[in-house]
This record gives C-alpha cells, sequence and structure tokens, in this order.
C-alpha cells in the first residue's frame, strides 16, 4: 500500500478538514506528509506532496519552506472529505500501476 492510499485511510478513520484543522483531524497535504513512514527525509516527503499537487494540476506554493498548493485544493469551498479520499485513492492507484509497470520492466531487462 503506498503513501496515498495510506493518506486516505487515515482521513477515513481520523477525518478531514478544511483550514484550520480541525484537532485531530488532516487535510490531504498533511495525510500524505503523516503517511510516509518509509522514508523521514524532508525532501522525500514533501515529493510525495508535490507529485500530487502535480496530477491535480495545482501550482505548488512555496511559503516558509512548505509547499501549499495542496491546501488550497484541499480548502476549496465545497470540497468533500469524499472528493479528497477519492483523488488520494485515484492517485495511489495510478502510482501502483506505475510501479508495477517499473517492476515488470525491471524483471524482463533482468532476463536478458
Amino acid at each position: 500500500m503506498n503513501v496515498y492510499h495510506r493518506a486516505a485511510d487515515l482521513l477515513e478513520k481520523y477525518g478531514w478538514s478544511a483550514a484550520p484543522l480541525d484537532i485531530g483531524q488532516n487535510c490531504a497535504g498533511t495525510a500524505i506528509i503523516q503517511s510516509d513512514s518509509s522514508n523521514m527525509s524532508y525532501m522525500s516527503i514533501m515529493d510525495n506532496v508535490r507529485q500530487f499537487a502535480n496530477w491535480l494540476e495545482v501550482r505548488p506554493i512555496r511559503r516558509d519552506g512548505l509547499f501549499f498548493g495542496v491546501a488550497e485544493w484541499n480548502d476549496a469551498p465545497n470540497r468533500t472529505k469524499e472528493e479528497v479520499i477519492t483523488k488520494l485513492r485515484e492517485f495511489g492507484d495510478i502510482v501502483d500501476s506505475m510501479e508495477k509497470k517499473e517492476e515488470v520492466k525491471e524483471l524482463v531487462n533482468a532476463n536478458f
């Protein structure tokens, strides 16, 4: 399960919020950050947020060293928890399919 599926699970279990965040709840960006348990480097974690922003076609806005494009998308008027979770799962499925293609490619190349 990749970071985007884990982020969707986190939002389903603990709740979703737009800014200002309710205590104990997360927005899409903080859910992605909290779900990256494989690598705790700042750059790797923020790469996950930037990749999601690029897929959403929102421009990551850098302020105080942080990227806020996903936050603005998350906080858009009328945005729903279900929409955020659906988008995280859609992107998670895309990432899974890309990783599967790379695994197959590596396996094929290893045999030749």
